[in-house]
């Protein structure tokens, strides 16, 4: 084959997306019988039903990529990146937690009790959280992206879609492999192996593996001497010792994974796959930027001369450890089969955010000054830093029949079963909370860990999910098809939650001891502080007051001490003279500080379709499907204590229509694609970081954990979109291709509440959906050809352009409430001025500090490469993504209190050596 062939083989037909039937005049009066030149457009084979069928033979909006596609779009193992090459795809990484939305259809937290919208596959199994995805894109044979409910066929919560990764396997036909080495922008380092080896005509193993380490593509404003920081007023000794060493901003990564697997067919009936995988994820973590300030002052993210230019005050640590095993065991019998898909899959996730300026985050003129006041003032932390971590084990068991013959008849059932058990906690440490308290007690100092700072735990809380499923389709002829479905689900969720907060008291004796001058100069919460991992803490039971047992309890959550930290010597010189002083909104006077709750629902999805052949080369087709996205708990809040606040199940039904066509045109190959879809959603799911008084009678302090992630249903929502593909291929082979959503989403009759100002009741009817933009198109250019330049045979490049029109972080679309509920302008809304922000010598915020809108992008990827040596063996690429550097914001945490962004990489760039043997 040669070289043009194998680049369109590679890049043709591996991108395809449903039809519809705005293009069912196109395949009634253009499309004509192939000619030869047109099959040269060959068939792509994916798997979206659960068996296999060409991509224009099925009835959906689907895009399915290879791994040279995945480059061309410049994913580069980024799972975020995926959104460059989907049309209405979103995702972002909150913290190490991938958030997807697709079509609009998504959810912004993903812990245990509130599951993603959007499936994610790895070989077909199940992956209930999206933090146990890791980087899969090495050696992967392809993506799979199908849009719209897929309850009856894969599974729970899939409201939205799914993806599905799919890696290489084992092949019987010859011993290969390749080793791929990168260099990129920021010392990016990549590495990849891959090894395929037939043991005989009946085994064949397979292992590769991956590496990336890159630096961090943040900056830090407050790196540099003592002289490099003159303009800021203050202490340049203090500055010089808090800074001069160099505080890295985080960002930085560093991944390694292997990917074992073997294939087994001992006779023509029986077939086994085995994969086994190892991920290691190390960094510096990835904290959103405080962005209120700038943009109550007037300047939004593209004002910003460097958005990723912003103020730390420590350094972060990200760590995620990912291992799995599957096994796919299949018996066909005569007109039928038997499958069996079993996976265990377990992540432990740890990070401690970097310390970012309290509400400073990016730098914007008059940022500098307020920065610098803050840290010399004390009002905030130096050693601050938010940790968490998190352990999940899964086990999926399903058993699977289906049809083989070639009857009118095919269809599918089985048996689902999926078990999780869950444990995270979480922890904010702050050294400037710190200071005298001898109204508490003469000759003492106090500091709260409070707000944010209080230890939520959730301990081995558990998932069961059962499903039963039938999906089939019945050809009444050779043209026309009609296809049913229907799932049943019952789903259980038991938490285990607590939650505590603390006043810590040490005493002048001590500070004077170590030759401290005064509770400004206690640190905890440095690098190198870890929480005692979820789950594992010695009592469950939380001692509520002050005593011996309350100190105890607060040392058994702490792991290690940080490098800076001092409380430690601090509690060394005299024990007796700590004090933790402990209170729990979770109290029920019972005095355990833990809440149980539960959660239990059956629900059913179905779907109903037809398919008919308006010609060999012309589908057309409609489906109405339902999906259901698993109800579930939040965490209480004070004034409730004790009662289990529950959202229940999301519910979307999906009408769609289309039609897939392959024509020639002027003697080109063409492919047009096309669909017409309209969801109905009812009791949508929304969600927000709600603040809540910070009094509680349960509490000696007088203060109680503030801000909480709370789901609510909006009573309804919609969703009209059309969205066109096409592919042709050109002279000079230059090849063509181009993707367009028109995603039209509002609210409609729906009252939430405004948490972004306390407990308001607001109506957001006709307001879009968060992360979803109304116009998305993605364009391709491509070009292979064959060339005799010596060593050189082969050169190749491609151009590719994403654009996402205007979207909303939130369901409120920029728009301001009053107390009442009542519209008003934004900039008028009441924002920020707890004693946290003016005390802190800011000016008082306007409502521009609320702005959760994101300008429309545009982000470029370019590819080349060549290939040389004997047959192509060796291969020079070098690639660019995000050419223009777009700046965008993926996710945001938006209240009354806070406006974190959560941003995309920026340009990057590098070249990668390919040696194939």
């Amino acid at each position: 084959m040669n070289n043009a062939n194998l680049f369109y083989r590679n890049f043709y037909p591996n991108k395809m997306a449903a039809a519809v039937s705005l293009a069912m005049g196109v395949s009634a009066a253009v499309t004509a019988p192939l000619t030869l030149a047109a099959q040269a457009i060959e068939e792509v084979i994916v798997t979206v039903e659960r068996r296999e069928q060409s991509l224009q033979d099925v009835a959906a909006t689907v895009q399915s990529f290879n791994a040279e596609e995945l480059d061309m779009f410049g994913v580069n193992n980024d799972f975020r990146n995926l959104q460059n090459a989907v049309t209405g795809l979103h995702i972002s990484n909150q913290e190490g937690k991938l958030e997807v939305y697709l079509r609009g259809v998504g959810n912004s937290d993903s812990d245990f009790a509130s599951d993603p919208s959007v499936a994610i596959h790895y070989n077909d199994v199940y992956l209930p959280r999206p933090r146990s995805i890791g980087p899969m894109f090495f050696d992967v044979q392809r993506v799979e992206v199908n849009k719209g409910p897929q309850g009856t066929l894969r599974g729970r919560n899939a409201t939205g879609g799914t993806i599905n990764v799919i890696s290489n396997k084992p092949e019987f036909d010859d011993t290969y492999g390749h080793v791929k080495v990168g260099l990129g922008s920021y010392e990016q380092r990549q590495l990849e192996g891959v090894l395929n080896l037939p043991v005989s005509d009946t085994l064949a193993l397979r292992a590769a593996v991956y590496s990336e380490e890159r630096d961090s593509y943040m900056d830090n404003a407050f790196t540099g001497s003592a002289d490099e920081l003159s303009g800021l007023a203050g202490s340049a000794d203090r500055i010089e010792e808090a800074f001069a060493g160099g505080i890295d901003a985080p960002g930085a990564i560093d991944e390694q994974a292997i990917r074992l697997s073997a294939q087994w067919n001992p006779t023509d009936k029986f077939s086994a796959y085995f994969l086994a995988d190892k991920v290691k994820q190390q960094g510096s973590g990835t904290p959103g930027a405080f962005t209120g300030r700038a943009l109550s002052a007037g300047y939004d993210i593209e004002d910003l001369n460097d958005p990723y230019e912003q103020y730390f005050l420590n350094e972060g640590e990200l760590n995620n450890d990912i291992e799995g095993f599957s096994t796919k065991l299949t018996y066909d019998f005569d007109g039928f089969a038997v499958e069996y898909n079993g996976s265990w899959r377990e992540y432990s996730f740890q990070n401690r955010n970097a310390a970012r300026e309290w509400q400073i985050g990016m730098v914007y003129p008059g940022s500098r000054d307020e920065a610098n006041d803050v840290v010399l003032g004390n009002e905030q932390t130096a050693m601050g830093n938010f940790t968490q971590n998190e352990i999940s084990e899964t086990l999926v068991n399903e058993i699977r029949l289906y049809s083989t013959g070639d009857g009118p008849l095919q269809w599918t059932t089985g048996l689902f079963m999926m078990d999780e058990e869950f444990s995270n906690s979480s922890q904010d440490f702050n050294h400037g909370w710190w200071g005298d308290c001898d109204w508490y007690q003469d000759g003492t100092n106090c500091g709260w860990l409070n707000g944010l700072s209080a230890e939520t735990r959730n301990n081995d809380s558990t998932v069961e999910s059962r499903a039963v499923f039938f999906d089939g389709s019945y050809a009444f002829n050779e043209s026309l098809r009609v296809k049913a479905g229907v799932r049943w689900t019952k789903d259980k969720k038991v938490a285990h939650e607590s939650n505590v907060a603390y006043q810590l008291v040490v005493s002048d004796e001590a500070l004077a001891a170590l030759g401290l001058s005064g509770p400004e100069d206690i640190v905890m919460g440095s690098n190198g502080l870890g929480l005692t991992e979820a789950g594992d803490r010695p009592s469950d039971v939380i001692p509520i007051g002050n005593d011996d047992a309350t100190r105890q309890y607060f040392l058994d959550g702490i792991s290690s001490w940080g490098g800076k930290d001092n409380l430690d010597d601090l509690i060394a010189y005299d024990p007796s003279q700590f004090q933790v002083i402990t209170s729990s909104i979770y109290d029920d006077g019972t005095g355990t500080g833990n809440i149980t709750k539960d959660y239990e629902e059956e629900y059913a999805d179905w779907r109903l379709g037809f398919e008919y052949d308006l010609a060999e080369a012309s589908l057309l087709y409609g489906t109405v499907s339902t999906g259901t996205r698993s109800g579930g708990v939040n965490s209480p809040l004070p004034g409730a204590l004790g009662e289990t606040i529950t959202w229940d199940p999301e519910k979307l039904t999906v009408w769609e229509v289309g039609s897939k066509n392959e024509f020639e045109w002027l003697e080109m190959p063409v492919r047009f694609n096309s669909a017409l879809f309209y969801y109905d959603y009812q009791d949508k799911v929304v969600q927000g970081l709600v603040a809540v008084s910070t009094s509680c009678s349960s509490s000696i302090t007088g203060i109680c954990t503030d801000n909480y992630v709370q789901n609510q249903n909006a009573a309804k929502a919609s969703l009209m979109g059309l969205e066109l593909e096409g592919d042709i291929l050109l002279p000079m082979d230059f090849r063509f291709r181009w993707n367009f959503a028109y995603l039209d989403s509002e609210f409609k009759d729906s009252e939430i509440v405004d948490y972004r100002q306390g407990s308001a009741l607001v109506n957001v009817e006709g307001n879009q959906l968060p992360n979803t933009s109304k116009y998305n198109l993605t364009l391709t250019l491509a070009q292979a050809l064959d060339v005799d330049w010596g060593i050189i045979s082969g050169v190749d490049w491609s151009v590719s352009m994403t654009y996402r029109s205007k979207f909303y972080l939130t369901p409120f679309n920029d728009t301001g409430y009053d107390a009442n509920g009542n519209e008003i302008p934004l900039r008028d809304m009441a924002a920020n001025t707890n004693w946290l922000i003016t005390g802190a010598g800011y000016e008082e915020a306007n409502g521009e500090f609320l702005s959760d809108d994101v300008p429309a992008t545009t982000i470029w990827n370019l590819n080349a490469g060549m290939n040389f040596g004997d047959e192509g063996k060796y291969r020079l690429e070098g690639w660019v993504s995000n050419l223009t550097e777009e700046t965008y914001s993926g996710k945001g945490f938006i209240n009354s209190d806070v406006n974190i962004r959560f941003l995309n990489p920026p340009r990057m760039g590098g070249v990668r050596f390919i040696a194939h043997f």
